[in-house]
């Protein structure tokens, strides 16, 4: 019984000990919460700094590796380099603004006054220093046949009116685009350039040549600034119906966007290419007032044709003109007159725009040799034209062509002489009508001459 005892004693402690061995979650245990699990952080996109992209808007080509997210990958080999500056992007903080820069491209002038100059200008537009000698020849050459084109016949520089810009922009940067035309074009050589505050009314033949008439001047080059393009056009009275022009048309990132040193870059761009239009002769035809737009007009041929501009142009290329007369004098000193008919022969050459020297020879009851000053005013509107004068003679009366009876002039002698003429053009000669009265101790000559008159 004891024994039993000690048995079922034995069976009880090693149960309760097998159930003290064995964990409390013997079944199966649940996964632990979603929330007790330790995740790494999410990395947030890298933001680019105010100071490393530019707007979209101003910086079209800002560099990809300032907005890539920083997930680790091998970093750019231009990270860190700054983008290309685009003319008018506003610059990174700390960085000064640069100008925009065109280098010079076929189909323009390079300014090259003597080598320093030729190396600064290459140095502006980028250009390589060690350009060949054949290249500095033919730059030179150019620039010499620009120089020749802007150049009288006696070699002197004709006058060049730079107009008033006119700027659609509305931000009154006309002044300094005229200035950089003006600086653009002296880089060339010595020229007679006169900036004239007066914008044209219109880009026509009659709008060009009024301002040619009314300032006196040889060229015209008037500049339109507008947000998306810059316009050039140059007037060269010797070519009348001609216009050359360029166009240059503004990157999307600044047009809309301008300022001085787009436009000054710009300008420049515009007045080299111009320049070389008008050396190489490229030019557009112009058109009548009420006629299509500038650059689509179309005119025969004929009508800018050698002749036809030999014609346009004859008066105001002629330095010499030619008269020769045939008319009466009238004769009268105290109670004694005479009259007689006469011929006479004029020879004039220019001084100025405006004033001329004359010789003369009047055969009448006296022979008369005559030198006079003569003015003749100009008036484009009216084809009638006008000469008054001022001058000496001296007259005699030997081998006369024929014979004062009343003797009324004695010998002769020196005389004042007044002089008027009017004349009207037929194709290249002038029908004219002159009178002249000559002055001298008491005597006087009044005569009287229809003629034709030549300019040449």
């Amino acid at each position: 019984m004891k024994q039993r005892s000690y048995i079922a004693l034995f069976v009880l402690l090693a149960t309760a000990r097998l159930y003290s061995e064995t964990p409390a979650a013997t079944p199966e245990t649940p996964a632990a919460p979603a929330t007790q699990q330790i995740a790494a952080p999410p990395v947030a996109p890298a933001v680019a700094t105010p100071t490393v992209a530019a707007p979209a808007a101003t910086d079209p080509a800002a560099s990809p590796a300032a907005a890539a997210p920083a997930t680790g990958a091998p970093a750019d080999a231009t990270a860190g380099v700054p983008p290309a500056a685009t003319p008018g992007a506003t610059p990174p903080a700390g960085q000064a603004e640069a100008a925009p820069t065109t280098p010079p491209v076929a189909g323009e002038v390079a300014p090259e006054n003597s080598e320093a100059a030729e190396a600064d200008a290459e140095a502006a537009a980028g250009e390589d220093k060690n350009i060949t000698t054949n290249e500095r020849a033919q730059r030179k050459t150019g620039i010499a046949r620009l120089i020749k084109k802007l150049s009288d016949k006696e070699g002197n520089p004709i006058p060049i009116a730079i107009l008033t810009p006119l700027d659609y922009t509305t931000l009154n940067f006309a002044d300094v685009a005229t200035e950089t035309i003006l600086s653009t074009i002296s880089r060339y050589g010595k020229f007679d350039l006169r900036t004239i505050k007066y914008s044209p009314a219109s880009l026509t033949l009659e709008e060009f040549r009024r301002v040619v008439i009314k300032f006196k001047v040889d060229v015209v080059v008037v500049c339109v600034l507008k947000p998306t393009n810059f316009d050039m056009f140059l007037f060269d009275r010797r070519t009348p119906y001609n216009v050359y022009a360029h166009s240059e048309v503004l990157p999307e990132g600044v047009q809309y966007q301008l300022n001085k040193g787009v436009v000054e870059e710009f300008t420049k761009a515009i007045v080299r290419r111009t320049l070389y239009a008008y050396m190489q002769d490229q030019y557009f035809e112009l058109p009548r007032e009420e006629s299509r737009s500038l650059l689509s007009a179309e005119l025969p041929r004929w009508m800018a044709s050698a002749e036809s501009l030999k014609l346009l142009n004859h008066e105001i290329l002629s330095n010499w003109y030619g008269s020769v007369s045939v008319g009466a004098a009238l004769m009268a000193a105290g109670s004694k007159s005479w009259n007689s008919n006469l011929v006479e022969f004029e020879l004039g050459r220019r001084l100025t725009d405006q004033l001329y020297v004359e010789a003369a020879l009047d055969y009448f009851a006296y022979n008369a040799e005559l030198l006079s000053l003569k003015y003749m005013p100009e008036n484009r509107e009216s084809p009638l034209h006008y000469l008054l004068g001022i001058g000496l003679a001296s007259i005699g009366n030997k081998h006369t062509l024929n014979w004062d009876q009343t003797f009324s002039q004695g010998a002769g002698g020196t005389y004042v002489a007044l002089s008027g003429s009017i004349s009207f053009p037929i194709v290249e000669v002038h029908v004219k009508v002159e009178s002249r009265l000559f002055i001298g101790g008491g005597k006087f000559i009044l005569t009287m001459m229809p003629g034709l008159f030549l300019m040449f």
